[in-house]
Parts: C-alpha cells; structure tokens; sequence
C-alpha cells in the first residue's frame, strides 16, 4: 500500500511537470526556483522508491538514505528560497535588475549552506532498526528541516506588507500544510507522509501562484499597469526636465539677441561670458542623464592620473562664483592647508560631483551664504578628503533625501529637480566614496562627502600637473580639412581654430570629402564628424584606410562628433580615427590635438 502511494506520488509529478515544461514560461527566478523544488521532490520519490526495493532485497541502502536525507534538505531550502523570491518579486515587481541581484546573492549563499550541510550529512552516524532510520544524520537533516520551516515564517511575518494578498494567502496555507505534514511524519512514525508531503506543496503552489494562466493573466495586467504608469511618470519627469533645459536655453537666445544689436565690445564680452556659463549647465544636465544611463549600465568610465588639486578646487570656486552674480548670495571656501598638491583620481568626475552639488545650492539659495570646506587626513598611500557643502537655502524634506539615498529609486516624477545630487551620489558611489546629507526644511542643508585619493611620491609631485592655459601657436602653412554636414558646427570649428593661423577647408559630406581627397591631398590634419546622412564618417574612415593600404595615403583623422557616451572614446579609436573630439568642442582638447597632430 505505502509503495502504491508513493507510485501515486511519482506520477502525480511527473504530469506536473510534464505539464509545467509543455509551457513556454518566462524563465524568472521565482518560475526557476519552482523547477528546482518539483525536481528535487521527483528525486526524493525515485530515492524513497529506490530504498524500499534495496531493503526488501536485503541490499546496502544506507547510501541512498543518506541521498534521500540530502534531498530533504536541498528541498527545505529551496522552499525558503521560493519564499523568498515571491517577496522580492512583489516587492520589485517591474524592477528586473533589482530581483537578479538580489536573488543571486540569496543563490550563492543557499549552494555554499547546502554543499556544508550536504558534507556534514555524509559525515554523521546513520542506523537501521525495523526499517526505520535513526542516527545524528536524521537528526541534523529533520533539525535543519524545521529550521526552514521557522525561516519560511519569519520572511512571511517581514513581507506582511510587501506580498501582494493573493500570495500571502497560497504561502500561508503552503506554510501551515507544511507545519502539519511534518508533525503528523512524527506522530505516525510508521508513515511515509515525510516522503509526500513535497508532491503536496508542490500542487497547492501550483494551483495557487505557478498556474500557468493565472500567471499569464497577471502579466497582462501588471505590463498594462505598468505602461501606464510609465507613461504618466515620463511625462512628469520630461515635463520637469524641460524647465531645468529651458533655463540655460533662455538665457543663451535672450543674449544671442542682445549680441546682434549690442555695440560695446566690453558688455558684449560679458553677454558672451553669461551665453559660455548657461552652455555649460545645458551640457552638464544632458551628461547628467547620460551618466545616469551609463552608471546604471556599469559602462562609466573612470580616468585616473594626477590632477593638480588646487587648480581643480579653484576652477570648481571661479565656475560658483560666477554662477551666483545675478544673486544675493555669498560664496565663501576653505581649504585646508595641508592639501597636497598633487593627487591621483579622476579630478573631472570629482568636479562633477562638487559641482552638482554647488548647483543644486545654488538653485534652491535665494540669498545668504553658500560654504565649501575642504579638511584632509593624510596616511602615506592615500589622502582622504572630507569635504562640505553648505547653503541657507529652503532646505529638502526627510522624504526628499530618502528618494535620494533609495538605491531603488528610479529618477521619475519629480525626480529631475535634485538630479545632480542624485548623480552626485552614484557618481560617488563608483568612486567608493560616501555622501551624506543633512537639512532642515526652510533653514538650509549641508551636503559632506568623504573620498579617499591616492597620494603622489615626492618625485612623482615634481613632475606636477601644470595648471591649464591655451597658447595658440602659428601654424602659418598647415592645412585642415573639416568635414561635417551642419554649417554653424564648421563656423564654430572654424572661429576656433582662428588663433591658430591654419588654413582651413570645408565639405559637408562624406562623398564631398573623398571627391576633395581625391584632387588634392595636401591636408595636415582632418576633423570629420561621424553622424552625417549617405554616408557616415565612420563610412568615409573605412574608405580612406583601404587608400592607405593600397597608395600610402595618410592624413591623421579626428572625429568630430556630439556622441559622447561612456566607451564612445574607445569605439572610436579601435576603428581607427587617429583622436577623439567631444562636441561642444573644448579648447584645451582641441590644442591638445593640434598639437599632437599639427605643431609635430
């Protein structure tokens, strides 16, 4: 009778999982871990099965009690698993990411428990006596059972709130079916209700969360949700980012309009000046969200070498100061005097971070006083800087900075408005440092952060980073070839290189470039853009290598392009362009190239 039912019990999954596998399931953790436990139980019934026939053949089956107690293990734990995967899958439900770390980090931990249980079960005493076994290996597999059971309890009693009602309900009665089965196992001793209950769980979890239409249906539903409210929270957040756009936008057409019909050189020198500083917030809020992509992508490149720390420090005070003129704000520093000089790092995304921060000061400070301090602890390898910033702004509610600490906190609704903290922070983040915000609603808030720099040798310092400055020098005789198809991109090019005294050509196309080529190749250097329609400058870079190869032809060939992503640098270069030029052109990036390419 008891081989008859577990028979029953072997079929009874075997269709089940037939069944489950005849459907095309989306693979998810929570799907994956059921797989396991429906495995897993079919093999505690093929071993139950497999130590009866060996006991009625009088064979040596202590073997396969101690896979059938590994077994009674392995499934306990994946049951916690599973637990525990509905949890998170409720908790993060549109959130993919989020789930597979999580659940690789529950993955790694459940093999490394089990492979320990797994050696001390094969290690422990195991008897025989009247076909029932006994030992401190049953006693260690039944304790860790239970011990399973106490955790499926306490992940039900933290995910009250979290679990959605449906899933609370399967779960509790899986938990309680459970509960009884293994008691009953002990009541009954005799029995092989230990042995059935897996097919048990496995149909009630079937029936009431792995159904497979009731979990297409819930997909429907929770996609439309979803869609939905992807759609509002875009238009908010597109709604708030155009405002935060249009502020640098306005200030660069109103004083474009007052340059055309200004005739003093020094206020329009100042215009110009105000036109440079909102060109500079544009391009910092679109490499704001560029970042944001790229972090959370894992592509953020970090580019370490010495920087002169001073200079960095100063360009980020001249860069707030110039910022807050048009406000009743002071701005005010403090540097400690043991700065170094010299130190190793990414000094631009470490002025990025300072900077977001200032401007986010800056933005909610109508008057008063802006601080940065700057206090350094120095060991012989790495010098740790702490450093705040503080305002006497409108200060940010506690709800506020908890959006910005919220690791799972994606830059939606109103997000936009503290981007560059947010940025600042994961910035930060990828850098090993730390952030910490302290505020007080209408009274101001104070921003510290803590990173750590690698120090410079002595000998190292004397070969310091030299403070930036551009001097142009002649190049009366050298040519250079822009090619791009937007004329005001040339002009700008053009208007830049003037100081240089190069000669300079123009073609707005790919095609037009190789039809000059083709006449007259008396080019020092070529600035080409990359995005152009017909043909691409990358296109055109294809074809001007297989004239090297063929009539060593060569012209050193930059791209001049806007496409400045995280590992767009390094595309580039591996296709062959000889350097790499960001739009909107930097100078000191453009007289570094031109004299790598044309002062040489």
């Amino acid at each position: 009778m008891i081989f008859n039912f577990d028979l029953l019990g072997l079929l009874v999954l075997f269709i089940l999982i037939f069944i489950y596998y005849s459907k095309n399931i989306a693979s998810r953790p929570q799907s994956n871990i059921f797989n396991g436990i429906m495995i897993t139980a079919y093999i505690m019934q093929l071993l139950y099965i497999a130590n009866f026939i060996a006991t009625k053949a009088s064979l040596n089956i202590f073997i396969f009690q101690k896979l059938y107690l590994v077994s009674i293990i392995l499934f306990a734990s994946l049951l916690f698993s599973y637990y525990f995967s509905v949890l998170i899958e409720d908790k993060y439900s549109t959130k993919d990411s989020i789930i597979d770390k999580k659940m690789q980090g529950l993955k790694y931990s459940i093999i490394l428990i089990n492979i320990v249980t797994f050696i001390l079960t094969f290690m422990l005493d195991i008897n025989l006596n009247d076909n029932l076994i006994f030992g401190t290996s049953v006693i260690f597999a039944y304790g860790l059972y239970f011990t399973y059971i106490i955790l499926d309890a306490i992940l039900m009693i933290i995910g009250r709130n979290i679990i959605s009602k449906s899933n609370k309900k399967n779960l509790l009665i899986i938990f309680i079916t459970n509960i009884l089965l293994t008691i009953m196992n002990f009541i009954f001793i005799n029995a092989t209700i230990i042995n059935f209950t897996p097919v048990i769980i496995i149909f009630i979890i079937y029936l009431g969360i792995e159904n497979i239409w009731i979990k297409e249906n819930q997909r429907l539903i929770l996609e439309k949700n979803y869609s939905r409210k992807t759609n509002l929270d875009k238009v908010k957040f597109l709604s708030n980012l155009s405002h935060e756009i249009r502020t640098p936008i306005n200030v660069i057409d109103g004083f474009s309009q007052v340059l055309i019909d200004s005739n003093d050189i020094n206020s329009m020198k100042e215009d110009a000046k105000d036109i440079r500083i909102a060109s500079k917030e544009l391009t910092e809020i679109i490499d704001g969200l560029i970042d944001i992509a790229t972090i959370d992508n894992g592509k953020l490149e970090l580019i370490l070498e010495d920087y002169n720390v001073s200079e960095m420090f100063e360009n980020v005070i001249n860069i707030a100061n110039s910022r807050i003129k048009n406000k009743n704000i002071k701005f005010v520093s403090n540097i400690d005097k043991d700065t170094p000089e010299v130190l190793f790092g990414d000094q631009a995304k470490l002025e990025q971070i300072l900077l977001n921060i200032i401007n986010n000061s800056i933005k909610y400070t109508e008057k008063g006083e802006i601080s940065l301090d700057v206090d350094v602890v120095k060991s012989r390898l790495m010098c740790r800087l702490k450093i705040s910033i503080k305002d006497t702004g409108i200060g940010m509610k506690k709800e506020e900075i908890t959006n910005i600490f919220n690791e799972d906190k994606k830059i939606e609704n109103n997000d936009s408005e503290k981007l560059g903290l947010i940025i600042a922070k994961k910035l930060l983040e990828l850098m090993n440092g730390k952030i910490d915000i302290n505020s007080i609603y209408g009274k101001g808030t104070e921003v510290s952060i803590i990173i750590d720099q690698k120090m410079v040798s002595n000998a190292e310092v004397t070969k310091k980073v030299k403070k930036k400055s551009i001097k142009p020098f002649d190049s009366k005789g050298k040519r250079i070839l822009i090619v791009d198809d937007n004329k005001l991109n040339i002009k700008v090019a053009y208007k830049l290189l003037e100081p240089y005294n190069v000669e300079v050509e123009e073609v707005f196309s790919g095609q037009e470039c190789l039809d000059l080529l083709d006449k007259d190749t008396n080019f020092d250097l070529i600035l080409m853009d990359d995005l152009m329609p017909k043909m691409s400058g990358t296109e055109t870079l294809d074809i001007l290598k297989k004239l090297e190869r063929i009539d060593g032809f060569y012209i050193p060939v930059v791209v001049l392009t806007a496409n400045a992503l995280a590992g767009e640098k390094s595309k580039y270069l591996n296709i062959g362009f000889d350097d790499y030029l960001a739009k909107p052109i930097d100078r000191y990036e453009l007289d570094r190239v031109l004299r790598k390419f044309i002062k040489k």
